[in-house]
C-alpha cells in the first residue's frame, strides 16, 4: 500500500521546502502562484534529482492554479538523502522563469523493505556486534541470530545478499534501466 501526501499553498515568488517524504509516496501539490498563474498555452514543469534518480513531471493548469502529482512508481525509486526540485514556468511567448526550488529529505520506506533486506540487515549488524535487541533475535531456522558462530552467520550473510541482489536486478530488469545499457546477444 503507498502513502499519499497532499500539500496545498498560495504563495508569491518564493522558494518552497516541502519537508521530508518516504520514497513510495505519492505526492500531490496544489499551488497558486499569484505572479504565474496557470493558463492556456503556459506550462509549469518540475524536475526531481534524489540521488542518481531523476524524475519529471508536469503541473496541470486548473484555473489559476496548478495541480502536480509525482506517483509512486516514481518516488520508490528515489534514493534516501536529499532530493533537490524545481519548477519551470515556460509562457505561450516561450519566456522560462524558474519560480520554484529547493530541497527535501527522503527517508527510505520501512514498509517497502523485503524479508531478504530486513534479513541482511540483522545478520551484518549482528556480525558488527552493533545489533539491536530486535535484530539479535531474529531466527534463521530455529536459532536466533545472537547465537550464531561467526561461520554461520558469514553463510546466511551470503546467502541473504545473493537474494536482495537477485531482488535488485529483477527490479532494475522490471522497470527496463539495465536492458537499454546491454547488447542482448545469443550464439548459435
Amino acid at each position: 500500500m503507498h502513502n499519499t501526501v497532499h500539500m496545498a499553498y498560495t504563495v508569491p515568488y518564493t522558494v518552497q521546502e516541502i519537508g521530508t517524504r518516504l520514497a513510495g509516496e505519492t505526492i500531490t501539490a496544489n499551488m497558486t502562484w499569484t505572479r504565474y498563474p496557470a493558463g492556456t498555452d503556459i506550462t509549469l514543469k518540475y524536475t526531481f534529482r534524489a540521488g542518481a534518480k531523476r524524475t519529471d513531471a508536469d503541473a496541470v493548469a486548473s484555473g489559476t492554479s496548478w495541480t502536480l502529482a509525482v506517483a509512486a512508481a516514481d518516488t520508490v525509486q528515489w534514493e534516501p538523502g536529499d532530493c533537490f526540485f524545481s519548477g519551470i514556468y515556460t509562457t505561450a511567448a516561450g519566456v522560462v522563469t524558474e519560480i520554484d526550488s529547493g530541497v527535501f529529505i527522503v527517508r527510505q520506506n520501512l514498509a517497502a523493505r523485503s524479508y531478504a533486506e530486513m534479513a541482511l540487515e540483522a545478520i551484518q549488524a549482528n556480525i558488527k556486534n552493533r545489533a539491536t535487541s530486535d535484530q539479535k533475535t531474529v531466527a534463521m531456522g530455529d536459532v536466533q541470530l545472537q547465537f550464531m558462530r561467526p561461520a554461520e552467520l558469514a553463510k546466511w550473510e551470503s546467502k541473504f545478499a545473493a537474494q536482495v541482489q537477485g531482488e535488485r536486478n529483477k527490479m532494475r530488469r522490471d522497470r527496463d534501466l539495465s536492458s537499454r545499457q546491454r547488447m542482448q546477444t545469443r550464439f548459435v
